[in-house]
């Protein structure tokens, strides 16, 4: 039986972990606590009994920050936070990654809360741009904290699958470009998803909310001048800005995303106040942020990596972010119109200036942000194993199906091929047959004249008409290949939705991602089809008429000959003498050069036509319809050579629209 799914969001400020059951996809985030979903990524060692240290989370914030310094010395407190990044560097991060999630255990089974990993399969979200050492080291830490064999999956891929959850945008959007901002409280990731996979990614780990903590803090700090020596002495300094500073900007941040003219006033516990402060103060004091000395030191003792950008004065915490997503972008040659739909994930991205960036840089309307940006990753890889289950049972539904739907496909392009070529031996026998030969015969049956003459000028009108051929072909064939390569994307795509996927709607040009085949080699061979049976046409005609003069035998050799176009009807008109004294050909050539009369007398007072009786309407007709016979069988032939590319393509087009489907596909 599947075993159900957690999902470990862990945070360099805080951690996040959703449950759901293996199959379903109806993820529940855990609280740990009544006042918030998940828990501040935060320990604090003690030398009290060993069944209680090291606290965790809220209480590992209040049991340092409420102390005195006397009790953190009695105790020896040892305060960790933001050791997440260092996992790989420092050994002490490992060892307090670890111990935070074994502590995170402990306490859940203390307050029963239903989160035993060795149950359950367990997935961890990891950066996009993480490399194999830091992976290796997530998946010991976890190993050694009792959690067993964890999963890691990058977490972007969780803000994807919560916002698809969400229903707000179409798969064709999400598919085409997904820009993910995970702007936390330690971190601030970017990664772009194209077709449910992650393209790029790339992050500032300096750049997060505890910078707009300690940006509170000063502000307090300038607004209460009286108080800051007092925090330093007792050492309340890092207590008022890791908690009550933060919970500051929260209040401040919602505040004034509703009302950003209106003044904001709250207290800070119970030392001090912050009052009328304003968005516009804010955004100065963001474009010109300095750390606190208290804050960098803390920074420096908790061994994080710090930025040039910190330690160099006065940063622009606001350009800063810009900078990162435009520079990012930029160098992964994504440009503004690759982005249909962002995804804010993170407490940070709740700043109304995240979503202005995305209006203002990026031109972009069509942003989700979960109403728990928190736990937004942690709740979509929950359901990832559900989806993956589904996708798997889907492509074996379409591994069954495909020959099936291939031999259709292949039926549909034969009978379009087909109408193409109707299309062209239509025009010829309009344009060619009935507009230009046609008034050649008709008018030699009614003035008479020498045959070699009709010859010629049949000949030369079917040699002009060569020149029509490239652009027949291109319009009836050409034309038709290239919708038939979009109608061959239309039935893939309609195809994949009776098996329940979401697909995106088929562009104008769907032609072309398929590529075009290459009929320019057909043509030439079309062209010679075309010019070979109406030359044969010509001869035909001619030899019927010569036959005809010479006598039955001539007719009789042409009905066997290779078209079998017969017009058929024998009159003798006394050339056939010379036949015999001078021979078939010498005879042939006389009779080609001879001017056949319109008008003789074979009894008196009789006048007869004899071209009325061999080259009637019927038989006119007759040659017109063996003339589009075998032109549809020349131009299959021709056709048959590229009937392979054709197929070849159409593979391609179903099974790169295949190989594209992902998690992201599944309703």
């Amino acid at each position: 039986m599947p075993k159900d799914i957690i999902a470990i969001d862990f945070g360099t400020t805080n951690t996040y972990i959703a449950k759901c059951p293996a199959n379903v996809r109806t993820p529940n985030a855990i609280q740990f606590n009544s006042n918030s979903i998940g828990i501040e990524t935060v320990l604090l060692y003690s030398n009290e009994s060993a069944n209680e240290s090291p606290y965790i989370g809220e209480q590992a914030v209040n049991g340092f920050g409420e102390s005195t310094l006397n009790e953190r010395k009695e105790y020896s407190y040892q305060f960790c936070s933001h050791f997440k990044p260092d996992i790989v560097a420092d050994a002490r991060a490992f060892r307090n990654s670890r111990d935070f999630l074994a502590a995170l255990l402990r306490d859940a089974r203390k307050c029963n809360i239903n989160f035993s990993p060795i149950d359950c399969r367990v997935i961890v979200g990891v950066p996009s741009e993480s490399n194999s050492k830091y992976r290796e080291a997530m998946r010991a830490i976890f190993r050694e904290a009792g959690y067993g064999e964890v999963d890691l999956v990058d977490e972007p891929v969780g803000a994807m699958l919560d916002s698809i959850s969400s229903g707000l945008f179409s798969i064709a959007d999400i598919i085409s470009g997904f820009l993910v901002i995970d702007f936390g409280g330690g971190t601030c990731d970017f990664a772009f998803i194209k077709n449910g996979r992650v393209q790029h990614s790339w992050g500032e780990m300096n750049l997060g909310g505890r910078l707009f903590d300690d940006l509170f803090y000063r502000w307090f700090c300038d607004l209460n001048p009286d108080k800051t020596a007092e925090l330093n002495r007792n050492g309340e300094d890092f207590f008022v800005r890791v908690y009550h500073c933060r919970q500051l900007k929260e209040k401040f941040s919602q505040f004034t995303a509703i009302n950003p003219q209106k003044p904001f006033s709250t207290s800070i516990g119970n030392y001090g106040k912050m009052k009328g402060i304003t968005w516009d103060e804010f955004v100065e004091r963001a474009r010109n942020y300095t750390p606190t000395d208290s804050f960098l030191r803390f920074l420096s003792d908790s061994n994080v990596m710090l930025s040039d950008k910190l330690t160099s004065g006065n940063v622009d915490l606001l350009r800063w972010f810009e900078e990162s997503l435009v520079s990012g972008l930029s160098n992964a040659g994504i440009s503004i119109s690759d982005i249909h739909v962002i995804a804010l994930a993170g407490g940070s991205c709740q700043w109304s200036f995240v979503s202005g960036v995305c209006r203002e840089l990026l031109n972009n309307e069509k942003f989700f942000r979960s109403n728990q940006p928190y736990a937004t990753i942690a709740m979509g890889l929950a359901v990832l194993p559900a989806l993956e289950s589904e996708f798997q049972r889907k492509q074996q539904e379409l591994t069954v199906a495909l020959p099936l739907f291939e031999g259709k496909i292949t039926n549909e392009i034969r009978r379009e091929l087909g109408n193409g070529r109707d299309r062209i031996v239509n025009r010829i026998a309009v344009d060619l047959f009935d507009n230009k030969i046609r008034p050649i015969l008709t008018k030699f049956r009614e003035n008479g004249g020498k045959i070699n003459e009709l010859e010629i000028n049949i000949s030369k009108e079917a040699k002009a008409f060569e020149i029509n051929i490239d652009k027949l072909v291109n319009n009836e064939i050409g034309n038709s290949l290239s919708s038939l390569l979009g109608m061959v994307l239309e039935n893939v795509r309609d195809w994949l939705k009776s098996k329940d996927l979401r697909m995106g709607e088929v562009k104008k040009d769907a032609n072309l991602k398929a590529g075009k085949v290459n009929i320019g080699r057909v043509n030439p061979k079309v062209a010679e089809s075309i010019v070979g049976v109406v030359n044969m046409i010509v001869s035909t005609v001619v030899m019927i008429i010569v036959a005809n003069i010479c006598g039955g035998g001539g007719t009789a050799l042409i009905m066997t000959g290779p078209i079998g176009l017969v017009v058929g009807g024998l009159i003798g008109i006394g050339i056939g003498i010379l036949a015999v004294t001078v021979g078939k050909e010498k005879a042939t050539e006389t009779a080609k050069n001879f001017k056949i009369p319109t008008n003789i007398s074979p009894l008196p007072f009789t006048k007869i036509n004899p071209l009325n009786t061999f080259l009637t309407d019927k038989r006119i007709n007759s040659c017109r319809e063996d003339l589009k016979k075998n032109l549809s069988k020349e131009i299959d032939k021709a056709l048959q050579g590229i009937m392979s590319e054709i197929l070849q393509k159409v593979d391609d087009i179903i099974r790169n629209e295949i190989a594209a489907l992902s998690i992201a596909n599944i309703k």
